[in-house]
C-alpha cells in the first residue's frame, strides 16, 4: 500500500487490462519463447554411411599393370607388395602369377592390409602353370571393391564404387608366337568385354 512521501511503485496487475500497455500472458505467441541460438538437429536420420569412392579428386592414384612370370613364392609376393607400397600403388593388374587353384577367383590377403585376387593359371601339355591373371589392391581400393567378374583365362574384371563407379580390367594377351585364332579370340574376347563397360548395366524389359 502507498504511504506519502514513499518511493516505492505499485506493480501493476497484469490481470487488470485497464492500465497495463503489454500483451497479457495468454497472448504470448509460442515462438517467443524459442532461444536466440536454437540447438542442432534433434534427432539422427539413420541414413547409412556413403560407400568409399576409389577416384578422390584432391588425390592422384597410381595404377599399373605387371607381367610377374610368376607370384609363386612367398618372396615374390612379399617383393610387389614391397614396391607396390614403395611407389604408392592403388591398383596394380597383374599378369601370369602362375597360381593354380580350383576357385575360378580366389582372394588372398597379404599382411592383412594388402589384397590380392587371381583367376587361376592353367597348365599346359607338360603340366607347367602358366598365365593367370589378377589385381593387387592398397587397403583403400580394397574398401571400394564391389565386384570381380571372370571373363575368362585371360581376362579379370573389377568394379569399385564411385560416382560414378570404376571399372578396371586385367588381360592377359597372347604373344606375337601365338596361333592367329588365339590371338584374334582373344582381341574379340576384350572387345566385348570393353563394349559391356560402355553400354553400362542393361535393364530387362518385363
Amino acid at each position: 500500500m502507498s504511504t506519502p512521501n514513499s518511493t516505492k511503485v505499485e506493480a501493476p496487475d497484469q490481470n487488470k487490462k485497464e492500465g497495463f500497455c503489454g500483451p497479457s500472458p495468454t497472448d504470448v505467441r509460442v515462438n517467443d519463447a524459442v532461444p536466440l541460438n536454437p540447438p542442432g538437429r534433434g534427432t539422427a536420420d539413420n541414413r547409412p554411411a556413403a560407400a568409399p569412392k576409389l577416384l578422390r579428386c584432391r588425390k592422384t592414384l597410381n595404377f599399373s599393370t605387371f607381367n610377374t612370370r610368376t607370384l609363386n613364392s612367398t618372396q615374390a609376393l612379399n617383393e610387389i607388395q614391397f614396391l607396390a607400397e614403395k611407389y604408392e600403388q592403388e591398383i596394380i593388374c597383374v599378369q601370369e602369377h602362375r597360381f593354380v587353384h580350383d576357385e575360378d577367383i580366389k582372394f588372398q590377403h597379404m599382411d592383412n592390409t594388402w589384397l590380392l585376387i587371381t583367376s587361376s593359371a592353367t597348365r599346359n601339355s607338360m603340366g607347367v602353370a602358366v598365365g593367370g591373371v589378377g589385381f593387387l589392391l592398397s587397403p583403400h581400393a580394397s574398401k571400394c571393391l564391389q565386384h570381380v567378374e571372370k571373363i575368362s583365362y585371360r581376362i579379370l574384371k573389377a568394379s569399385f564404387s564411385g560416382n560414378p563407379a570404376n571399372t578396371i580390367i586385367s588381360c592377359y594377351s597372347p604373344t606375337n608366337a601365338s596361333a592367329k585364332k588365339k590371338q584374334m579370340h582373344s582381341t574379340r574376347t576384350s572387345k566385348v568385354a570393353i563394349n559391356e563397360i560402355l553400354q553400362g548395366p542393361q535393364s530387362s524389359n518385363q
